[in-house]
């Protein structure tokens, strides 16, 4: 038997895991959140300010003891002041980063420390978003809201919640995921998988494809 599973069990009967390959997958993640698991990082990368928004953003943590949140990217310094003041006023002062803009490297060390990644709007004018797409290479379970082109994920590579969701809301959704390893191990795994078939390679070598169908001389 298992000392601890990591919800291998509910990932068999839920048909995560189905054989080696996806046993060894299910397995890696769950070693992955374990080793980050005393200090889980929840990222909202270049979040489209609000004054609404600033609540759901630092409310989380108080309806998530033991949870970090961190904003990672540049969000206008008014922005991340006001964060900061409602942050300490809740009394979760602590547990609140806004990092303001960082490196690539930098970036890439937060990527490696986030249990889940939130990208929340409001509104949208079409554009897609590459923080979504570097947080799904990097296969992590990310939350989106659905609208423009978020809504054209899959329903099992993105959670997917509504335009304007409240504090409370949000905070019940990241708790069911932080609480269903099972579930965060089959986001993480079809995260990298969606990220893989639409790569710029992926995408260069459809290109390709097409092109060498459109020059092959016709048969007949």
């Amino acid at each position: 038997g298992f000392a601890f599973s990591g919800g291998l069990e509910s990932a068999i009967q839920k048909r995560v895991v189905t054989d080696a390959e996806t046993l060894q997958a299910f397995a890696r993640t769950a070693l992955e959140q374990a080793a980050l698991g005393d200090g889980i990082a929840i990222v909202a990368a270049h979040w489209a300010a609000t004054a609404g928004e600033v609540e759901v953003v630092v409310q989380g943590p108080a309806d998530l003891p033991g949870v970090e949140f961190v904003l990672v990217g540049h969000s206008g310094e008014d922005f991340l002041t006001e964060l900061r003041e409602r942050a300490v006023e809740l009394g979760v002062g602590d547990r609140v980063q806004l990092t303001g803009k960082v490196d690539a490297d930098r970036y890439e060390d937060w990527l490696a420390r986030t249990s889940i990644a939130v990208q929340l709007r409001l509104h949208s004018n079409g554009e897609s978003s590459a923080s979504v797409a570097e947080t799904l290479a990097a296969g992590i379970p990310t939350v989106v809201s659905d609208l423009g082109t978020f809504s054209e994920y899959p329903d099992d590579v993105v959670v997917k919640v509504p335009p304007g969701i409240t504090a409370v809301e949000l905070a019940e959704v990241l708790r069911g995921l932080l609480e269903d390893p099972a579930r965060c191990a089959a986001l993480a795994a079809a995260g990298r998988a969606h990220a893989a078939s639409h790569s710029y390679a992926a995408a260069a070598a459809t290109m390709v494809q097409v092109l060498l169908g459109a020059a092959a001389p016709a048969q007949g």
